[in-house]
C-alpha cells in the first residue's frame, strides 16, 4: 500500500511512496504543501510526513507504539493522532515539524479517529468510554470534554463541516451504515 496524488478530476495520478511497508491514511496540510500519513515500518505504525511533489519522506513519530490516523490542524502548527504509548489508545497532539507528543485525552477506554474543527478550537474523536462508540469533542489542551451523541449503534469517524457547524459521523443506527449529522454548537 502506497500513498499517490491525482487531481479532482482523477488525472495525473502520481506515486509518492514506495517504501515496501503500508503507507495509508493521507492528510493534506492546510496551505498543500506536505501530506501527513501513518506507516507500518519495523517497529509499528508511525506518523510521516512527505511533501506533496513526493520528496522529503521523513517520520514525525515512530516508536515501538502505534500512531495512526492523524490530521493537520487548520493552521498547520500541530497534527493531532491517536497512539497507544499510554497503554491504550488516547488522542495526542504533536508539531508538525516533530517533538515532544502532548496527551489530550486520558480514558482507559479506546478514543480513536480524531480531527480538528475548523477553526482549531476543538478535536472531534470517537470513543467507547461509555461502553458504545460515540461520537465526543474536547479542547486540544485536554478541557472541557463533551458527550455529543448517545445512541445504541456504534457511532464513530467523526468529520467537520467547512463551517464548523455541524458534525458528521458513520452510523449503523438505522440499520445499515450511513452518514449522519447533528448540529455542533461551541
Amino acid at each position: 500500500w502506497d500513498i499517490y496524488t491525482m487531481t479532482s478530476t482523477g488525472q495525473a495520478l502520481r506515486q509518492l511512496t514506495n517504501t515496501g511497508y503500508v503507507d495509508q491514511y493521507p492528510s493534506f496540510s492546510p496551505d498543500g504543501e506536505w501530506i501527513v500519513y501513518m506507516s507500518k515500518r519495523d517497529r509499528g505504525w508511525g506518523i510521516y510526513l512527505i511533501r506533496a511533489d513526493g520528496s522529503d519522506d521523513r517520520a514525525v513519530i515512530d516508536s515501538d507504539d502505534d500512531e495512526t490516523f492523524a490530521v493537520f490542524s487548520p493552521g498547520g502548527q500541530s497534527i493531532v493522532f491517536q497512539s497507544n504509548q499510554s497503554g491504550n489508545h488516547d488522542i495526542y497532539t504533536i508539531p508538525w515539524t516533530g517533538g515532544a507528543t502532548r496527551r489530550v485525552t486520558t480514558s482507559s477506554s479506546r478514543d480513536a479517529n480524531p480531527v480538528y474543527s475548523p477553526d482549531g478550537r476543538w478535536i472531534a474523536f470517537e470513543s467507547d468510554r461509555s461502553g458504545n462508540y460515540e461520537i465526543y469533542v474536547i479542547r486540544p489542551d485536554g478541557s472541557d470534554l463533551r458527550n455529543l451523541t448517545n445512541d445504541p449503534a456504534r457511532d464513530q469517524l467523526p468529520a467537520f463541516s467547512p463551517d464548523g457547524r455541524w458534525i458528521l459521523f458513520q452510523s449503523d443506527r438505522e440499520g445499515t451504515v450511513a452518514i449522519f449529522r447533528q448540529p455542533f454548537e461551541p
